[in-house]
């Protein structure tokens, strides 16, 4: 039952994106997965580096941002 607890517990995997315009946004990697292309590059490169997003302006992640919990950094 404790190992199902600590599972419960775990904080998600925070993943940063990085807007075409250079701003970097963090969210967490089930939403991140949302996206085909994020999810890709996250399988193709993994979660320690930005991932360049770079035909994505800031702006467009913003307005995503209000669909998603999304959090500038």
């Amino acid at each position: 039952m404790s190992r199902r607890r600590n599972q419960r517990d775990r904080q998600p995997l925070i993943v940063s994106l990085l807007s075409s315009d250079s701003q970097l946004f963090r969210v967490s990697e089930p939403v991140a997965r949302r996206s085909g292309v994020i999810s890709s590059a996250l399988e193709d490169i993994g979660a320690r580096d930005p991932i360049p997003l770079l035909n994505v302006p800031a702006a467009v992640l913003k307005k995503v941002g209000i669909l998603a919990p999304l959090r500038l950094c």
